[in-house]
């Protein structure tokens, strides 16, 4: 909804309750990111990017926990392995939306915008279709305005 102060305490507590579900903590970040706090952004990375590790090592089919882990790469400064992990996450599970799509947000935020159309174009094809997601997404922000993307948001 855009509210990414609140959506970061709402996540914080989330991540409390089950600390080793890196999901939370990753969306946490992104928050704290969002609002312009990257100290704590890339505090709460951390701590996500090792939760994402240990539930991948113990379930490699977990394409989500690798993609979610390689947003929380980039946040840390990590670009080369954000980029293994999505990778890795893509190969793992190339039919999911949800990787289509944080993939796509992996490639907006490093400015690569024609990667990350055809990402977005991917998610929504594979089944994306909350428009909201799209429109609020902070990762989004380099591509929002692209017309492209305003096209796709339309098809949905």
């Amino acid at each position: 909804m855009g509210d990414y102060e609140r959506a970061a305490v709402l996540f914080g507590r989330a991540a409390d309750v089950r600390p080793e579900d890196y999901q939370a903590r990753v969306l946490q970040s992104g928050m704290y990111e969002s609002v312009g706090d990257l100290a704590r952004a890339r505090e709460t990375a951390k701590v996500a990017v090792d939760a994402a590790r240990r539930a991948f090592e113990l379930n490699p089919a977990d394409a989500r926990a690798m993609i979610l882990g390689a947003g929380a790469q980039l946040t840390m400064g990590n670009r080369e392995t954000a980029l293994e992990w999505a990778d890795r996450a893509y190969r793992t599970n190339p039919k999911s939306s949800g990787v289509a799509y944080n993939s796509a947000c992996i490639f907006a935020r490093l400015g690569d915008t024609d990667r990350a159309l055809d990402l977005v174009e991917r998610a929504i094809e594979l089944g994306s279709r909350n428009k909201k997601y799209f429109e609020t997404d902070s990762d989004f922000a380099s591509i929002r305005q692209h017309p492209r993307f305003k096209t796709l948001l339309a098809k949905i």
